[in-house]
């Protein structure tokens, strides 16, 4: 939830409605789901939030135009799919097995 105020700056600097997070804006690969993806896009949420009609679309368009998608409920799992897609362990965190 944002307030009317952040909203209307968020609106002024040009930010666009259901546009993802957080954009990985190079190839992945270490995630194999066929071909490889040309980047990936992340939205947030918080545990009880919902995906809206406008990130639900922008996520099937950017998905239909090679690029991977996911939702995370939880900064964890953003940072496993993360790591996951790059082939990183950020600092400070456990290495995971990879699921490819």
């Amino acid at each position: 939830y944002r307030s009317w105020k952040i909203g209307a700056n968020l609106k002024l600097e040009g930010v666009k409605k259901g546009i993802s997070d957080i954009c990985l804006p190079f190839p992945g690969p270490f995630i194999s789901y066929g071909n490889m993806p040309h980047g990936a896009y992340i939205e947030m949420k918080s545990e009880t939030g919902a995906v809206t009609p406008e990130q639900k679309e922008f996520l099937e368009f950017v998905k239909a135009q090679g690029y991977e998608t996911f939702v995370a409920f939880h900064y964890d799992t953003a940072l496993d799919f993360i790591e996951e897609y790059c082939g990183i362990t950020l600092r400070g965190r456990e290495r995971k097995p990879r699921k490819i």
